[in-house]
């Protein structure tokens, strides 16, 4: 249910931006893609306490706040030069940054093992990185979740500005991938009990296939001819991705014992925020980088590109579990 949520949200979330920006409401543009947060956000305060059951300790912690600070300052030192080093050219204060994040993450490390030495409560439990489910799952994570908010972003300057369409019809055109989604999702978890890690190998081989399917058609068909003719890559990489959400998490966790299931989940969440942050920028960078040679070669490149990440989570997989435990 979570990876189903997760996917149709993300993929409903460009068609439910195409509508916005279509409507205009106020007057806000693209501005109203962001601001419509702030009503869910508030919906969802008000209903949680009632549907969320209470989880709370007997012995409460306090908040980590040192090793908040760390970790962010870190992360952000990572993305933040990668998503705005192209357009300002590459500065000197973005490789001050990027040499600057793994001295803070060095020590957030650092700081979390005398944490824990003293009896504390760390933000991440170190002793998590000891089984390779989780140190191996991390790393899958990030890599498999780099290529898809970085594919919707290519996709769409494709769509509106290399083909001309509009925000809605953009956002109407993810909905082909959004149905074989849902249908390989529906089934992602019982096979996943069944088949274990093979499921996630399967997702992440079929999504590498549905990016060469349809570079093949693109690079076919340029900027012109029928949209209908992207449908076949974009039925395999919903599909793809239907089979490697929902699993991914379910192989990690699953290997994880109940009081390690809050910090193993955070820092999934963590890994998958950052895994996205920096496909957008490593994407982009290729992207724009070919636009002088027309949207359809840029598209084309970033495609090749996503599809070898999407290799690599294949093998990574291999380092998982092969079966989900109870």
């Amino acid at each position: 249910m979570y990876g189903m949520s997760m996917g149709l949200a993300a993929v409903s979330g460009q068609l439910i931006g195409g509508l916005l920006v279509q409507w205009n409401p106020a007057g806000l543009g693209w501005r109203s893609c962001f601001l419509i947060n702030v009503p869910i956000g508030l919906l969802g305060l008000g209903i949680a306490p009632k549907l969320v059951p209470e989880s709370r300790e007997e012995r409460a912690s306090g908040v980590d706040w040192l090793g908040t600070v760390l970790v962010t300052t870190g992360l952000t030192a990572i993305v933040f030069p990668l998503v705005e080093g192209r357009q300002h050219d590459w500065p000197l204060w973005t490789w001050l940054s990027l040499a600057a994040a793994p001295v803070i993450l060095a020590g957030f490390i650092w700081h979390q093992r005398r944490l824990t030495e003293r009896g504390g409560a760390p933000l991440l439990d170190l002793s998590l990185f000891k089984q390779r489910a989780f140190s191996a799952g991390l790393v899958a994570q990030a890599v498999f979740w780099s290529g898809q908010a970085s594919f919707f972003l290519v996709l769409a300057l494709y769509l509106q500005a290399g083909r001309g369409m509009s925000a809605l019809h953009a956002g109407l055109v993810f909905t082909i991938l959004a149905g074989s989604y849902l249908v390989a999702s529906a089934r992602a978890a019982e096979l996943a009990t069944r088949h274990g890690r093979r499921v996630l190998t399967v997702g992440a081989l079929t999504l590498a296939t549905g990016h060469a399917v349809l570079l093949g058609t693109v690079a076919g068909v340029g900027v012109g001819g029928s949209v209908f003719a992207l449908a076949p890559g974009l039925l395999l990489i919903g599909a793809g991705m239907g089979l490697g959400i929902a699993p991914l998490a379910t192989i990690i966790m699953s290997a994880m014992r109940p009081e390690q299931a809050g910090a193993a989940s955070g820092a999934l969440a963590t890994m998958q925020n950052v895994g996205n942050a920096i496909g957008v920028a490593v994407i982009g960078v290729i992207f724009f980088g070919a636009l002088r040679s027309g949207y359809a070669t840029a598209l084309e490149l970033s495609l090749a590109t996503l599809a070898a990440i999407l290799v690599a989570v294949a093998a990574l997989t291999r380092l998982l579990p092969a079966t989900v435990r109870s």
